[in-house]
């Protein structure tokens, strides 16, 4: 697991959730994959360069309304964060709603100071 500074450095989370029209796998086309792959690979590359420290999904069916996804990441202000979890492509293009909030790390697997 990463390396800490600080368990104090500002963190945010986002909860992603589907919008309700894309919990039905026969209206995702070929295009909202590749919207999809976009969201995957720019989290992917916030993450190793630094900005995300964890980010994942639920395992459950896209059609269980319970079904989210969460990014837990560095902002220096909530405003950076809140333009953060906007540049996101599933956001921009109306797959995915999100919410942001503080978060405050407590701990962290195998992380030292």
């Amino acid at each position: 697991m990463a390396n800490l500074k600080s368990l104090n450095m500002p963190y945010f989370i986002y909860q992603l959730r589907l919008t309700p029209p894309y919990r039905v796998e026969s209206n995702w086309t070929d295009e909202t994959r590749e919207i999809i792959a976009k969201h995957f690979n720019h989290l992917k590359k916030s993450c190793e360069k630094g900005k995300v420290l964890l980010a994942g999904r639920s395992d459950l069916s896209i059609e269980d309304t319970d079904n989210f996804g969460i990014c837990i990441f560095e902002a220096d202000s909530p405003e950076e964060a809140r333009n953060f979890m906007n540049s996101d492509p599933t956001l921009i293009h109306g797959i995915m709603t999100a919410r942001v909030f503080p978060f405050s790390l407590a701990m962290l697997k195998n992380s030292t100071d």
